[in-house]
C-alpha cells in the first residue's frame, strides 16, 4: 500500500513523484538517495522509516500523518518540507488548501495561523474537516485516521468522514466544547467513539450522544463535542489536564 518500500537494500531515485497513496509515500530501511522528488498528499506519512535519507531538491508536503517521520541520518538540501507553525498537527500547506480559502470555521483568520483551529483531509485523503476549540485553548496532535477496529463496527453504522484524533489541554477536571465542521452536504445522525468508558474499560464502540454533560450534538454539517477531563469521551479516563480523543461522525441506518 505504500508508494515505495525499501527493506534492507539501497535506493537511488531521480525526478520521481509519489502522491496520494493510501499509506506512506516512501517507507525506508537502508540508505535512500532522492534527487528532485515530490512526496505529497499521501494518506499516512510522506517519508517514514529507520533508514538514512539523502534528499537533494524537491518537496514533502500535505501528508496526513506527517511529512518526515525518519529516525535515521537525514541530509536535506533544497528541499521544501511544509511546516506546522501553529503546532496543531496539520502542516500549513494542508490548512491553507482547506475550505473557504483556508478558513474552515469562517472566523476570518486562516486556520494555519490559529493553534485552536485545525483543518485537514480525512483519512481517505479526500474531503476536509475542521475542528475548532475555544480561543485560548490549544489543539495538539490533530490527525485523521482509519477505523480503529473495523471488525467490531456495530451493524448498520458507517463513518462518512473517517476518524479524527486530537488532544486538548484543559485544567485538571475541566470542561471544553469543540466545534467540528464537516464537508458541505455531509449527512450524519450520530457520533461514535472507540475506547474505554466509565463502567467498561475494555475498548469498544459506543454512541457518544450528548447526555447533558458530555457527548456530541449534531447540528447539520456542524457537530458540537462536549468533553470533561477524565469523564466519558476522554480516552484516558483520568482528570490529568489533557483530553484525548479519537472519534468519528457516523450514520446509523434506520435512525432519524
Amino acid at each position: 500500500r505504500a508508494g515505495i518500500v525499501t527493506e534492507n537494500g539501497n535506493l537511488s531515485a531521480v525526478n520521481i513523484e509519489v502522491t496520494r497513496h493510501p499509506d506512506d509515500g516512501l517507507r525506508i530501511r537502508g540508505s535512500v538517495k532522492l534527487t528532485n522528488a515530490t512526496i505529497t498528499d499521501n494518506v499516512k506519512a510522506g517519508i517514514r522509516g529507520t533508514g538514512d535519507l539523502d534528499f537533494n531538491g524537491g518537496e514533502v508536503c500535505r501528508n496526513v500523518e506527517g511529512n518526515l517521520v525518519v529516525s535515521g541520518a537525514t541530509n536535506l538540501q533544497n528541499v521544501t518540507v511544509c511546516q506546522d507553525n501553529d503546532s496543531d498537527g496539520p502542516d500549513d500547506a494542508t490548512e491553507d488548501a482547506g475550505p473557504n480559502s483556508g478558513d474552515g470555521n469562517r472566523d476570518g483568520t486562516p486556520d494555519s495561523r490559529q493553534g485552536n483551529v485545525a483543518s485537514l483531509r480525512g483519512a481517505s485523503g479526500q474531503n476536509y474537516v475542521t475542528v475548532a476549540a475555544p480561543t485560548g485553548t490549544a489543539l495538539q496532535n490533530v490527525r485523521a485516521s482509519g477505523n480503529p477496529s473495523s471488525s467490531e463496527t456495530p451493524e448498520g453504522v458507517s463513518f462518512p468522514v473517517d476518524f479524527l484524533d486530537f488532544t486538548v489541554p484543559v485544567s485538571p477536571g475541566g470542561a471544553v466544547i469543540l466545534e467540528l465542521f464537516l464537508p458541505e452536504g455531509t449527512q450524519t445522525n450520530a457520533y461514535y467513539k472507540y475506547g474505554p468508558e466509565p463502567g467498561n474499560t475494555t475498548p469498544h464502540f459506543y454512541d457518544f450522544a450528548f447526555d447533558g454533560t458530555t457527548g456530541a450534538e449534531i447540528q447539520g454539517s456542524k457537530i458540537l463535542l462536549h468533553f470533561v477531563d477524565g469523564q466519558r469521551g476522554d480516552q484516558d479516563l483520568t482528570a490529568n489536564g489533557v483530553i484525548v480523543h479519537p472519534g468519528a461522525p457516523a450514520v446509523v441506518a434506520g435512525s432519524g
